[in-house]
């Protein structure tokens, strides 16, 4: 007997973690039932089965709202530091560079 996964995995060029740490290509686990990240690693190059390359950055933040809003850099997230008992969701946009405005709103990943 075979289990459905619960949870699936994306790629990213750039990631932001929930401290405002930047860090390069790296990988997140996300749990498909609740949203939520389960872990983050670093990319090391080399394919992974089942993983999405997304590209482009992902945030880590807060499961209840988009951390930045159209309009908004990236920069702007770098400063923050969320308390250690936030439900953590990974919030994508295509962008890199951290101070070109977003063009459009953070997408969730499911």
């Amino acid at each position: 007997m075979t289990f459905p996964t619960t949870h699936t995995h994306y790629a990213c060029h750039r990631l932001i973690d929930q401290h405002g740490t930047l860090y390069p290509a790296s990988m997140i686990r996300v749990d498909t039932l609740t949203h939520s990240v389960l872990k983050v690693t670093l990319f090391d190059y080399t394919e992974q089965p089942f993983t999405q390359w997304v590209g482009g950055t992902i945030l880590l933040a807060d499961h209840r709202q988009p951390p930045l809003q159209p309009g908004h850099t990236l920069a702007e997230y770098i400063p923050q530091d969320l308390s250690p008992t936030s439900t953590l969701a990974a919030w994508h946009t295509p962008l890199t560079d951290l101070y070109s405005p977003l063009p459009a709103p953070l997408v969730r990943m499911m």
